[in-house]
């Protein structure tokens, strides 16, 4: 993709022994579908066209500097049906309209086929579950019928060697899975690798006789730890005021911002006036901003909050070291550097009576594409809220707690930090939710019995069930920030964890967290998606279809406590390694959602330091996702020049499929830092924190099961979408 070209053909495949793809940039699609084709000397019928915008070069990096949006790179794939079968070698002569001619050298032991949908990164090697599928949607032309395919696959060693025999590694069958899968439009299949052995060091492929190879895999007991390092660096990219200099990245640039005003909105879900008085400049290095604005908001807490529970559930499998930071070397893990970066912003944003400002704010996202430290724009503080000082007590007292082996007087800093916090917000009516996970780590750090008092209050206040009461099972959302009306699995756990204290909650939570994460581990392993991933029902966008780590939130969770038979547990991981699979390429689209992972991953996101790589000849920063497809576009004006190019159109592709990889598809290919990037690093943290354990008995006994929760919304997990920026180089 995006590779430039002598040419109109970007690439060919076969996708059926008789149906072979050619996508070529630009140029009339109409007229390359129409044909006519020769393939091999025999006539070739077009059966389908798929058009796709897939670049949005017309713009310049700086702020306000020119943008179109009108020229749109197309890529267009043509299916055609052969007259005969080319089999397993051939070279063949391909005659197109307007004089296209060329030489196809196939082999299906080398010829790449996107048939195969896999994860691209490498599968689990401790997961007793791992799949790869089969399938094909040719566009106008539907669903690809897989009759004529082979009933045995082969896995197959990718040699070091190109001229090297090729190693078979396993024979497998290639066995029913869908007949017709909503989510893919078309039939699916699949290959159970189960049966194939780790082989650490080396790249597999799926090979489909007759067909051709799938992009490389790899079956590897490391396979999570490539996910976890490029999302989590993608994280580090992303910091307000980070210091991105060429001895820590490929993609450099000056600390951005760094400084803001004092002022005191206390609704920190809207920009600022323009007119707001620019007094009280005051630093604020730490915390993140995310991929088209460059503002920090009282969800970011969730942020060092996620990256915490991550480290502390296995604090030797994240090193000094691991993630190349500035800070790598200075004896702290660097997962928990990375999360104290999180947490710094909040202690910036600190009053001397404890009160924390609800983070930062300008008038407007930034306007057109340019780096984070070339934007001119001026930042100012919200107001001291209780909410978002409730929580960043518990941060404060969590960080104090997880650094004090590694640097005593920092910690103690910010235990004073925390213990101000929490005075302020319960002073000034912190809703219940918040109070939990600063009265928690509270006690945790101090002992304190004051503390686990507090927690038993405001648990109470929820409801008849406690936390359980106001439980978000895929993480609280944005409007809860605002209300502080629910809470998570990263509230809980310490507390959980305690000896004292917190008994009424840990009384009812192993029956509660059980019936959750057994629901999710089902909705996995048993899914009704052909792709298997944990994806409820209903309308779908804003990273609820491609975030898997937002819908395991109670199977991380009860991994986390611990405890559990072997069997469970194993269960448990599988149904994460599994959706962990879809993430990284086992889906419909056959895509990575997150840049500089696999074969195929999204090349224009809406990240304004990546598009200003981009504008550079450089691919986008690695470690970015996607929010990945979404349920229907929104009507704002820029999606449109992208919605002409899509043929079909955007409501007629099939529901996994409907993802445009532009930068004006907001919804498609703009992400969080909160939402989407922190779930994805977590999720992937878990792989490398939770190996099954020895096989053991399991315990006997029952426990009685409670009513069914809720699962929360995946519509959007945002709330009001107002406060999204527009997209590059358009005004809001």
């Amino acid at each position: 993709p995006r590779a430039p070209l002598d040419g109109p053909v970007r690439e060919v495949h076969l996708v059926a022994p008789d149906v072979l793809l050619v996508v070529l940039a630009n140029g009339d699609g109409a007229r390359w579908a129409r044909g006519p084709w020769r393939v091999g000397g025999g006539a070739a019928t077009p059966v389908g066209r798929r058009s796709l915008p897939v670049a949005q070069p017309g713009y310049e990096v700086g702020f306000r500097a020119r943008d179109d949006l009108e020229r749109v790179d197309v890529d267009h794939h043509v299916f055609l049906r052969l007259a005969s079968r080319p089999g397993a070698r051939a070279v063949l002569r391909v005659e197109g309209p307007d004089g296209l001619r060329f030489w196809l050298p196939h082999s299906d032991r080398f010829l790449e086929t996107p048939v195969v949908q896999l994860n691209q990164v490498g599968y689990d090697a401790r997961a007793t579950g791992r799949w790869a599928y089969v399938s094909a949607w040719l566009g106008t032309g539907g669903a690809l019928s897989l009759t004529g395919f082979p009933r045995e696959v082969e896995v197959v060693r990718e040699p070091r060697d190109p001229l090297a025999p090729i190693e078979i590694v396993a024979r497998l069958p290639l066995e029913p899975r869908a007949a017709r899968d909503e989510d893919a439009g078309t039939e699916v299949r699949q290959i159970d690798l189960a049966p194939v052995p780790a082989v650490e060091g080396a790249r597999l492929r799926i090979r489909v006789p007759g067909v051709g190879v799938s992009f490389t895999t790899a079956i590897s007991a490391r396979a999570a730890e490539e996910a976890f390092v490029v999302t989590t660096r993608g994280l580090f990219h992303n910091r307000w005021a980070g210091d991105l200099a060429p001895a820590f990245t490929e993609w450099p640039r000056r600390p951005d911002h760094g400084v803001a005003f004092t002022a005191e909105q206390t609704d920190a879900l809207d920009p600022l006036p323009e007119s707001t008085p620019r007094v009280g400049r005051r630093p604020v290095r730490g915390g993140y901003h995310d991929a088209g604005d460059f503002d920090q908001r009282p969800m970011h807490v969730v942020v060092p909050q996620l990256l915490m529970r991550a480290f502390e559930a296995a604090p030797a499998r994240f090193p000094d070291g691991q993630l190349r930071l500035p800070e790598s070397g200075n004896g702290v893990p660097d997962l928990l550097d990375e999360a104290l970066w999180g947490v710094a912003a909040w202690a910036d944003l600190q009053e001397a009576d404890g009160g924390v400002r609800a983070g930062v704010e300008s008038w407007r996202h930034p306007w057109g594409v340019t780096f984070a430290d070339e934007d001119p724009l001026p930042y100012w503080t919200f107001a001291r809220d209780p909410n978002v000082t409730a929580r960043a007590a518990g941060l404060f007292a969590q960080a104090a707690r997880l650094l004090a082996p590694y640097d005593a007087a920092r910690a103690r800093t910010l235990e004073e930090r925390a213990r101000r916090a929490w005075t302020w917000a319960t002073a000034h009516g912190a809703g219940a939710a918040f109070r939990l996970y600063g009265a928690g780590e509270l006690h945790a750090l101090t002992g304190d019995a004051a503390f686990a008092r507090a927690f038993d209050e405001a648990e109470a206040a929820l409801g008849p069930y406690g936390a359980f009461s106001a439980y978000a099972l895929g993480g609280v959302d944005a409007p809860d920030f605002a209300r502080g009306a629910r809470c998570d699995a990263s509230d809980l756990l310490t507390m959980l964890r305690a000896h004292d204290g917190g008994e009424a909650l840990r009384a009812r939570a192993p029956v509660w967290l059980a019936r959750a994460s057994d629901d999710v581990v089902a909705a996995v392993l048993e899914s009704t998606h052909a792709h298997r991933n944990p994806r409820g029902p209903g309308p779908f966008g804003w990273g609820s279809a491609a975030v898997m780590g937002r819908h395991l939130e109670p199977v991380l969770a009860r991994l986390a406590l611990g405890g559990l038979d072997a069997a469970t547990h194993q269960r448990a991981f599988d149904a994460v390694s599994v959706a962990a699979d879809y993430v990284l390429g086992a889906n419909p689209l056959g895509l990575v959602y997150i840049t500089g992972l696999g074969a195929r991953h999204p090349e224009e996101p809406l990240h304004l330091d990546s598009l200003a790589w981009i504008a550079r000849g450089r691919p986008p920063v690695p470690g970015i996702p996607v929010f990945g497809p979404a349920s229907s576009l929104p009507s704002s004006p820029w999606y449109e020049p992208g919605k002409r190019a899509l043929v079909p159109g955007f409501d007629e592709l099939p529901p996994m499929l409907r993802y445009v990889d532009l930068r004006t598809f907001v919804n498609t290919n703009e992400f969080s830092v909160w939402e989407v990037q922190a779930p994805h690093v977590a999720h992937f943290a878990a792989l490398m924190s939770s190996p099954p354990p020895l096989p053991s008995e399991p315990p006997r006994g029952t426990t009685p099961r409670p009513p069914r929760a809720a699962r929360s919304s995946t519509t959007s997990s945002s709330g009001a979408r107002s406060t999204r920026p527009s997209p590059a180089g358009t005004s809001r």
